[in-house]
Parts: structure tokens; C-alpha cells; sequence
């Protein structure tokens, strides 16, 4: 978890070379960056070329057999539940064309790391690591799921059997063992300067962000100033970190959106599929290997939904921090604002008060509320499963 007193100081050195005339504030030519930033920039997604996303969009499709193994594995042989898990990936690869992010030498991002060499080796140590991981996540991981899960033992059946004939089947298994093969290759060119993007700039930095400007409102309120005064700093105060909120939410809004939508849509997808009518019965093992997948993907959504409410978790902990002083009480309950909910009613309009997803804010109210609407809906179609399989064995 990130703690307001960890966060970088990035900020403070991003804003100081933002005030200084000296030459320190100009740009660094891009090719200067470390190398893994300009490696993952280069084979990015991100990058706004068309060549790039027509490569993605190959990986993505090239990909498909053997995500289409994998599901079908996971559910045993059946055709009807593995294939239908199967289709969140076409609809991803589609989605994730059309909803793009494109990220440019002249990006936000890409101007702070180009002025702050600290934080650019920050990133540069992210996207070493990260490239590192997706290979030996790959090796250690991925291909031994893909051929457990694709075991003859395992599923007691051929995989393709009903579709294609006896003579096909291994061919198909073959080929979705040997496309596993480039998921690191399409994770690296996907996020992997994204995600250290995010983490290091967008999360640390807004949380950063926040901090001070509740920390300026609360000098600001406490400088006994005329009313006109007070109220014109706080309109300049809240001008430029909305900028940089607003910039941010722009950025990101749409990614983590899709990233949220499609969690949602494979927390489900499984269960519903094996509530079905389905030619054969799904065996113990495999049954229980789809329902704990299910559950994997649950705890994935939480830790999603955890990660963009991040900031407004931290906004209202600073809210209550900073601002719950009763040196405040005369200025925000009748000499500045009319009353202390009209203040507080003030501060949650912000554009830093959370991020947005698919231009929804993302609160902590609202993910206990969407979270715990979304466990009781799994919770009740899980039983549901459960019920049925133990009514087909007995």
C-alpha cells in the first residue's frame, strides 16, 4: 500500500523546474532517456503509429487458439463453456484497437520524465523489470498452465473432438501451446511503459498533488485575508491542480474503464456458461479448477477496483487530516462558505477528488457499494453452480 509520507518527490522538483527560467527546465532530447524507456516506447502499443497497432492487433489475433485451448481445458473438454469463455479475447483485441491510448514524445508523461532525470530512472528500472518478469512469468507460468491444463490425464477426452475429428485435435493443441508463446511478447508491447507510468507518475504524483493543495487551502483559510482575497486564491489554486487532474483523467479515463468492464465481464462469464444445459458433465477436477478461477478473478476485480480508488481513499483521509482543525471552523461556517457542507460539498466537485473510469468517479463509497453488489451477485450465481453439479452427481 502507498502511504502519503512514501510518496516521491518527483513533484516538487517537477514544479520547481516549472518555475525556473535556467536552461535545467528545457527538454532533454528524447534519445537521451534511459534505455528501457526508449525500448518500451519503441515497441509500445502506446506509440502512435499505425504500424505498431496493426502489429498489436496481430499479436492479439495470433494469440487467440491458445487462450481458446486454454478455456476449454479449464472447462474440461466442453465445448460450450470453453468457447464461450474463450470470446473475451476477440472482444478485447477489438475494444483495446478502438479505445487506444496514444502516447507521444510530447505526452504529459512523456515531458516530465524528459526534465526530471530522477523519476525517469524511476521508470527506467520499472520497465527493465517488468520486461524481465513477463518473460519468466511466461516460462514458470503461463506455458505450464497451458499444457496442464491441456493434459490428456487431466480432461480424459480429446479437446476437439465433437468440432473438428480425431485427426485434428492435437494439431489444435499444439498450436495453442506454441501461441502461449507470445503473451510476453504482447504483454511487453501492451504495458509495459504503461504500467510504469502510472504507478510511478500518475498515482504517487497525484496523491503527492493532493496533499499540498489541501495543505495550501488550509493556509490560505487561516491567512485572516479579505474574503475577495481568500476566494481568489483559492480559484488559482484550484485552476492548476485541476489542470493536472483533468489532464490525467483524459489520459487514463478510457483504459482503465475497459480494464474494469472486462473484469467484470469474466468475473461472470464462467459461472453463467456452466448454469447452461451442456451435452456432457464437467468432471470434479475441472469443475473445480473453473470455479476456482472464478474466484482468482473476483479478487482481481477488487484489487483493481482498489487501485483506481486509490487516490480518493487518500483524499479523504487528508480531508479529514488537514482540514479537521478548529481553527477553521469561524472561516468555512459562515465567513468564507455559508455553512460547513456547502465547503465540504466544495471540495468533492473537484476533479482531484478520484480518478475516472469510462467518466464515472472512482470513490471509495462507490466501490464498497459496486463491489459488495458485485460479490452478492457472485456469491448467488456461485451457489447456483455448486447446487446444480451436486444434483447432476447425485
Amino acid at each position: 500500500m502507498y502511504k502519503v509520507q512514501d510518496t516521491i518527490s518527483s513533484l516538487e522538483q517537477h514544479l520547481e523546474m516549472e518555475s525556473s527560467s535556467n536552461t535545467d527546465n528545457e527538454l532533454v532530447p528524447f534519445e537521451q532517456l534511459p534505455y528501457w524507456i526508449k525500448f518500451c516506447y519503441k515497441y509500445s502499443s502506446l506509440r502512435p503509429s499505425k504500424k505498431m497497432k496493426c502489429i498489436t492487433a496481430l499479436l492479439d489475433l495470433a494469440r487467440i487458439p491458445g487462450f481458446c485451448c486454454l478455456c476449454v481445458g479449464l472447462a474440461g473438454g466442453n465445448l460450450a463453456v470453453g468457447l464461450g469463455m474463450s470470446i473475451f479475447l476477440p472482444i478485447w483485441a477489438v475494444t483495446n484497437a478502438l479505445f487506444s491510448t496514444e502516447l507521444d514524445t510530447e505526452h504529459y508523461y512523456m515531458k516530465m520524465l524528459r526534465r526530471d532525470k530522477i523519476l525517469a530512472e524511476k521508470i527506467n528500472k520499472r520497465c527493465k523489470s517488468y520486461c524481465k518478469g513477463s518473460v519468466i512469468g511466461n516460462i514458470f507460468f503461463w506455458q505450464p498452465l497451458w499444457i496442464l491444463s491441456l493434459m490428456r490425464p487431466l480432461l480424459g477426452t480429446k479437446v476437439f473432438d465433437p468440432l473438428f475429428g480425431k485427426d485434428t485435435s492435437d494439431i489444435f493443441i499444439y498450436c495453442g501451446i506454441g501461441s502461449s508463446v507470445l503473451h510476453p511478447v504482447w504483454d511487453i508491447m501492451q504495458f509495459a511503459l504503461w504500467k510504469a507510468l502510472t504507478k510511478e507518475i500518475s498515482l504517487k504524483i497525484w496523491i503527492k498533488k493532493s496533499e499540498s493543495y489541501l495543505s495550501n487551502i488550509k493556509t490560505i483559510l487561516l491567512s485572516k485575508k479579505p474574503k475577495d482575497e481568500i476566494l481568489d486564491q483559492l480559484a488559482k489554486e484550484q485552476e492548476t491542480i485541476e489542470d493536472f487532474a483533468h489532464c490525467i483523467n483524459t489520459t487514463e479515463n478510457n483504459t482503465k474503464g475497459v480494464v474494469l468492464v472486462f473484469k467484470t465481464i469474466y468475473l461472470f462469464l464462467p459461472l453463467l456458461l456452466l448454469l447452461l444445459p451442456r451435452a456432457e458433465q464437467i468432471k470434479t477436477i475441472n469443475l473445480t479448477l473453473i470455479l476456482v478461477f472464478s474466484l482468482l478473478n473476483l479478487h482481481s476485480l477488487n484489487g483493481s477496483l482498489q487501485k483506481i480508488a486509490k487516490p480518493n481513499m487518500v483524499w479523504e483521509r487528508l480531508k479529514q487530516r488537514l482540514l479537521n482543525d478548529f481553527r477553521l471552523a469561524p472561516a468555512v461556517g459562515g465567513e468564507i462558505f455559508q455553512n460547513t457542507e456547502q465547503f465540504y460539498l466544495y471540495l468533492d466537485k473537484h476533479e482531484i477528488s478520484a480518478r475516472r473510469a469510462c467518466g464515472t468517479n472512482i470513490t471509495s463509497k462507490l466501490i464498497s457499494k459496486g463491489f459488495g453488489l458485485a460479490a452478492s451477485v457472485f456469491s448467488f450465481i456461485f451457489y447456483l453452480v455448486i447446487r446444480n453439479e451436486m444434483q447432476t452427481m447425485l
